[in-house]
């Protein structure tokens, strides 16, 4: 009888060393410094994997630090987006997660577009789950689950095609866990126009260019967006109409030549149908003096000279109240 229970102890004792183990490989994922992982834990997903690159600081309690998702741009470089943000990150506490979307797997479609559509004809709808915008929330809560990290939300912030990310996110998955959005230069804006963005000759556009045929034409689905609180953050110099990485199909150019003239077209508009509506209009539009198309200098507000390379130069003591990382942390 004795010899039995030893052999159940021992089996029981096994077990329970062996999940320890399993938790503890789990959680290796997440180092301090900057690191990335490859990420399968979304299972309509799960066959395009997605590369999640992040930042934790050297010190301070992970249980309870703040996270912010960095959306990267059309360079599909989460490793440089994060790198934009560790100097902040490691003044500040916080963590930042970039999940990088690879072009091989992930086509403009399905990345900026949000996967909302089977193709870029734009005719049939994915089912909701396929959305890509689950993945972020599928990550976040990968996060909390291997860290301990007590975060309730998360904080966004996406630069070009990052920016295009964030909003749409935000219409398309109003019950989202984020905090405060910040959306940066994207080349183009869903309008909540259910019947489309009309150019001066009488073209009519739908997605992604207005919700027009969409899933998100229902009333409460478009107070929802206009409530939602956002930045409208637009760089002063990103003025290019020849920018090789400029949305210049017709659909964009309805609302705008450039896009700094996109943004303010969009947030005025959108301003005005909430008054239409009669509707909370909870956006801000902040305007980034002197930065062009800078996915740093958007996030510091300021660039401080070039080195001898001619590359710009970002100080963490000279951030100013325009840039993402003040709007995100100290301006609320």
């Amino acid at each position: 009888m004795k010899s039995v229970l030893k052999i159940v102890s021992l089996l029981l004792f096994l077990a329970i060393t062996l999940s320890s183990c399993n938790v503890a490989r789990e959680q290796t994922v997440w180092q301090r410094g900057q690191h990335y992982f490859a990420f399968t834990g979304y299972e309509p997903l799960a066959h395009l994997p997605i590369n999640v690159h992040y930042f934790i600081p050297s010190q301070g309690d992970i249980d309870t630090m703040r996270v912010v998702m960095a959306m990267h741009g059309a360079l599909r470089n989460g490793a440089f987006n994060v790198s934009q943000w560790t100097n902040l990150a490691e003044r500040g506490g916080f963590i930042v997660i970039a999940p990088e979307f690879p072009r091989d797997e992930w086509s403009v479609n399905m990345y900026q577009f949000g996967n909302v559509f089977t193709d870029s004809t734009f005719t049939v709808v994915n089912p909701k789950e396929k959305w890509a915008y689950n993945a972020v929330e599928a990550i976040f809560d990968y996060f909390l689950k291997t860290t301990g990290n007590r975060s309730e939300k998360y904080f966004i912030n996406g630069h070009s095609a990052g920016g295009q990310f964030v909003h749409r996110m935000v219409l398309a998955m109003p019950n989202n866990r984020i905090k405060f959005a910040v959306a940066s230069n994207p080349s183009s804006w869903t309008h909540a126009y259910v019947d489309g963005v009309v150019d001066a000759q009488g073209n009519v556009f739908g997605w992604p260019f207005s919700i027009k045929d969409s899933p998100f034409t229902d009333e409460e689905t478009i107070k929802r967006y206009l409530a939602f609180p956002m930045v409208i953050q637009l760089g002063t110099a990103d003025t290019s109409t020849t920018a090789h990485d400029l949305d210049r199909s017709i659909g964009a150019q309805a609302t705008g030549t450039n896009r700094y003239c996109r943004g303010i077209a969009f947030f005025d508009s959108m301003k005005q149908l909430a008054r239409d509506m009669n509707t909370p209009f909870n956006w801000q539009r902040v305007d980034v003096e002197g930065i062009g198309h800078s996915g740093r200098g958007m996030i510091y507000g300021r660039i401080m000279g070039e080195d001898e390379e001619g590359n710009p130069v970002f100080c963490i003591d000279n951030i100013t109240t325009t840039g993402a990382y003040y709007l995100i942390f100290q301006s609320r």
